[in-house]
């Protein structure tokens, strides 16, 4: 018992291992949740209203977010040849993942 793994995987119970993924997702949404229901809803004196907050939230993790990667330079760099298959893994990965950050950056922006 003690060899068995805490987290079993989805295809244990003949589900796709995308189930897995929509399971953190809905975790992340649940520890969303009860963040802003713990969040005060009016303003007492000189607190902060919970709009506030988040809005502040938000800048403070829209300063941490890096820049876009520079596709140019990595292609470059790392230049995606038949032999260093690799190197066009990178380059996309990394189109994916400026994708990503250009959309967390505007749904910061929005909030």
């Amino acid at each position: 018992i003690k060899q068995l793994p805490l987290n079993t995987d989805p295809e244990v119970f003949g589900l796709h291992e995308n189930a897995n993924i929509m399971k953190e997702q809905k975790e992340s949404q649940k520890l969303f949740d009860g963040i802003l229901t713990t969040l005060p809803r009016e303003v007492n004196g000189g607190a902060r209203s919970s709009s506030e907050i988040v809005q502040e939230l938000a800048i403070d993790i829209l300063s941490k977010i890096p820049p876009d990667f520079e596709i140019e330079d990595v292609t470059s760099r790392y230049p995606t040849k038949y032999s260093e298959s690799m190197n066009t893994v990178l380059v996309q990965e990394l189109l994916r993942f400026n994708r990503l950050l250009s959309i967390i950056r505007a749904s910061l922006r929005d909030i």
